[in-house]
């Protein structure tokens, strides 16, 4: 939600500002970076890829 969204849709000042600080912390993670890749030397996988072909493993 936009910050002027946010204090147009009469939420108490403060209120409104813990939103638009929200909103702008939620913006940065979607940035996408190959530090994953990088660092373990794997492409990024989902939770459900890597729950799909660990099930074995995992199932005890």
């Amino acid at each position: 939600m936009p910050c002027n969204a946010a204090a147009g849709e009469g939420k108490a000042g403060y209120m409104a500002r813990v939103e638009c600080a929200r909103a702008a912390a939620v913006a940065f993670l979607d940035v996408a970076t190959g530090d994953v890749a990088e660092l373990t030397g794997q492409a990024p996988q989902s939770v459900r890829s890597y729950l799909s072909a660990n099930n074995p493993a995992l199932a005890g």
